[in-house]
């Protein structure tokens, strides 16, 4: 998996290409935990195009990232659009439930 951070001074995109699965998983974890006050800033864009699978870690780690910045997501193919909804529909559940 690669990350990668732009920061155009008004927004930042986290990019993530390739699979999102176990060590990387905790890469990205270690990465975000790291760099939330600096990421949150901001408007966060999520960038999951080149996105190929995530395990159930790396889809709790992106519900995380989520939750924290209400990141605008973006998609290129039904898969990661069905990652997308998976990521966003997770965070309404929780939601209800803390009414």
């Amino acid at each position: 998996m690669k990350i990668t951070i732009k920061d155009n001074g008004k927004n930042i995109s986290l990019k993530l290409e390739g699979r999102v699965v176990g060590p990387w998983a905790v890469e990205l974890d270690h990465y975000w935990r790291q760099n939330t006050p600096t990421l949150t800033a901001k408007p966060v864009f999520l960038d999951l195009r080149d996105t190929t699978f995530a395990d159930a870690d790396g889809i709790r780690i992106l519900h995380a990232i989520y939750a924290e910045t209400k990141a605008e997501i973006l998609t290129s193919t039904l898969w990661t659009q069905h990652l997308a909804d998976e990521i966003t529909r997770n965070h309404a559940a929780q939601e209800m439930e803390e009414i």
